[in-house]
């Protein structure tokens, strides 16, 4: 496989995960689906104090009042953060 079929199948697999990250976005507003501390952090495979150490130093998104974080703002959080480590990577 040459590099330029490469390219074109990793900016298609961008292309497909962006895809799905907005669908899911979509269901999860409409729902209002949150996610609990637990759930983030399981989501992120850290335990609670670096949660809350990402959190404070803006590596994760912050939590509603009650305390949780409404999935949409975390998908939308994670789609950025892979964007710009993709954008970093092709600057390279």
């Amino acid at each position: 496989m040459s590099l330029e079929m490469v390219a074109q199948e990793l900016a298609f697999l961008r292309q497909m995960v962006q895809k799905q990250a907005e669908a899911i976005s979509m269901l999860s507003r409409a729902m209002g689906t949150r996610l609990s501390r637990q759930q983030m952090c399981e989501r992120y495979g850290i335990c609670g104090k670096t949660l809350t150490a990402r959190v404070r130093a803006g590596e994760l998104p912050t939590p509603g009042v009650d305390g949780k974080w409404l999935l949409d703002e975390v998908v939308e959080w994670d789609t950025q953060r892979i964007t710009l480590r993709a954008k970093a990577g092709r600057d390279r």
